[in-house]
């Protein structure tokens, strides 16, 4: 396992979309007093619209150029969770910078959890296709070694609730607060 240094004393959460990123991201803030921020989130703040609208209008590449803007401007933040969108790993300065942030979580997911997580959400554009098990499936297959690669500690979600996570998370970010 990586060294890590956290000197800003962030955790940020990596992994596909329907991992549990926002979810569990907002229970350990609760439960750390740190603050919460959603990388997806901020990029709608910061253009008055929805992710879905900046797919229809720019495509995946300004959603990304917009993605790493968001991941520049909380690059210098402290004490903070943070959770950043499934595909953000795929630049690679995106990745550098994630992984001076803190610990750096991945949280995986087989595509059936996926499935049954989003199956009723309706603004992920990149599974807005027929044969989402196949999309997903990809998506997944595409950025595994992206998530790897600048990831400190990888959590399953398949089949464990959200607390269990969250107290694994815990348990390792004491740890590492104490090296």
């Amino acid at each position: 396992m990586k060294k890590l240094s956290l000197v800003n004393n962030n955790i940020v959460l990596i992994g596909p979309m329907g991992s549990g990123k926002t979810s569990i991201g907002r229970e350990l803030s609760k439960l750390t007093n740190l603050k919460f921020i959603d990388i997806d989130d901020e990029i709608e703040k910061s253009t008055g619209v929805d992710i879905q609208t900046i797919f229809a209008h720019e495509n995946e590449e300004g959603f990304r150029l917009r993605e790493a803007n968001a991941l520049e401007k909380v690059s210098s933040i402290n004490n903070s969770v943070i959770s950043t969108g499934g595909g953000i790993v795929i630049n690679e300065k995106n990745r550098k910078i994630i992984q001076s942030l803190g610990l750096v979580i991945y949280l995986q997911t087989n595509v059936e959890n996926i499935l049954k997580r989003i199956s009723k959400d309706k603004t992920r554009p990149l599974i807005d296709v027929e044969d989402k098990k196949n999309a997903i499936e990809k998506i997944i297959y595409d950025r595994k070694s992206y998530y790897e690669e600048i990831c400190i500690l990888k959590i399953k979600t398949n089949n464990v609730s959200k607390n269990e996570v969250v107290n694994k998370i815990l348990i390792e970010y004491e740890n590492y607060k104490k090296n």
